[in-house]
């Protein structure tokens, strides 16, 4: 698997804001282009109240309007309601890459005042956060929580 410099911003992009783990099928609202995970949507369990009843979207037929879980927009959903969401196959692949990477040790020779450090995968002790950091004493990659 390539090995990436993982910044702070980066985990949070890949991060879905609802059950704050890595995106599992993400899917992206029409009106405002946020997205999360399909089962941490709307119109998935409790999210399934909130959905308004203002009737079929333009044309008819419409599957009705969902707050977003993030910016509470209003957001038209697809003919076939939140199941229909279009998933977002860049992200889903993005987070596929970083999935695939097993953690490990740092790429050797590299470390602080020596360029950037390259750490790999996601975190073994909190499945679904991503690898930012490296113990030089334990020898062992962990993620923000390991620290916390």
């Amino acid at each position: 698997p390539p090995l990436l410099v993982l910044p702070p911003q980066m985990e949070a992009s890949l991060t879905c804001a609802v059950c704050l783990s890595l995106f599992e099928e993400p899917v992206t609202l029409p009106l405002c282009s946020h997205n999360f995970c399909r089962g941490c949507g709307p119109g998935q369990g409790q999210g399934q109240a909130r959905l308004s009843r203002g009737g079929p979207g333009p044309g008819g037929g419409g599957g009705g309007r969902v707050p977003c879980p993030l910016c509470r927009k209003l957001s038209p959903l697809p003919r076939g309601g939140a199941a229909a969401l279009p998933v977002n196959t860049t992200l889903a692949e993005v987070v596929k890459l970083y999935r695939s990477g097993a953690a490990g040790e740092p790429e050797q020779g590299q470390g602080p005042g020596q360029g950037p450090l390259v750490l790999r995968g996601t975190c073994q002790k909190h499945p679904g956060r991503l690898v930012q950091l490296y113990c030089r004493m334990c020898r062992r990659a962990g993620c923000g929580q390991c620290v916390s």
